[in-house]
């Protein structure tokens, strides 16, 4: 704890209580003095967030997208690269991953697709848990085929799974759905995603059909352009007021 707080200039009892919010989500202490309590304090700057708060944010992903085998400096990396290569706020990043994580991940998606298809509905005004609620509602409809989304998905012929059963990850879904409704009058198309979609889900289909795949590919192209959670943090904190909460955090820690 002491050593973190000197690296980075967090408070030592902030520090406790990341390393206390990440333990109590089933991260376990190796992972946590191994980077997953720093990739939080990071975050926590970097957004602007308190970091306790990061600390669940970031354990929450590491639970809910396991099959991906990411870091938790990995996650905070893929959530600030969003951000930064949308006109998303990393506040609105995580909020939108809260609402529908756990949905994109029961149905195959990785967190780097989702993220970046909540950072092309931000990028449309679909932001925070709003974008995260309107994305987990068409892709439950899309993948359920509930309440008449079966029914649009046939006259389509839209298949979004392999032969295995398996869901498609969501770049190839979306390339189908571009190609299944080329051409279809407004009207008629209007409709059909609203069957596909319903009224919660309509706006992220219709954003998602309208970029593309080759628009999702080209957003990950910017996020991979983008700084990592390190360099983020160390732009922020390589400064005067970085340098004097350093020393203010030694001081501290001299008093103890």
């Amino acid at each position: 704890i002491e050593k973190l707080a000197r690296s980075t200039g967090e408070n030592p009892a902030d520090v406790a209580k990341v390393f206390t919010e990440l333990a109590k989500a089933g991260v376990s202490i190796e992972d946590i003095l191994n980077g997953a309590g720093q990739a939080a304090v990071m975050f926590g700057r970097v957004s602007g967030m308190a970091v306790g708060e990061t600390a669940t944010i970031l354990a929450d992903a590491i639970n809910v997208f396991r099959r991906d085998g990411l870091s938790a400096m990995q996650i905070a990396t893929i959530l600030n690269r969003a951000a930064d290569a949308s006109s998303v706020s990393l506040r609105d990043v995580a909020d939108a991953i809260g609402a529908s994580g756990s949905t994109m991940a029961l149905w195959n998606q990785s967190l780097n697709d989702t993220a970046t298809l909540i950072g092309i509905l931000g990028n449309y005004g679909i932001k925070g848990a709003e974008g995260g609620t309107a994305l987990k509602t068409f892709f439950l409809r899309l993948t359920s085929g509930s309440e008449g989304a079966s029914e649009a998905m046939q006259r389509l012929g839209l298949v979004i799974r392999d032969a295995n059963g398996n869901v498609l990850p969501a770049v190839e879904i979306i390339r189908r759905l571009s190609e299944a409704t080329r051409g279809i009058g407004l009207e008629q198309r209007d409709a059909i995603f609203a069957q596909l979609a319903g009224a919660r889900g309509i706006r992220a289909l219709a954003v998602l059909t309208q970029e593309g795949a080759a628009g999702f590919e080209a957003f990950q192209r910017r996020m991979n352009e983008s700084l990592n959670i390190q360099q983020r943090f160390a732009i922020i904190t390589d400064t005067l007021s970085g340098a004097f909460r350093r020393m203010w955090v030694s001081v501290q820690l001299a008093a103890i």
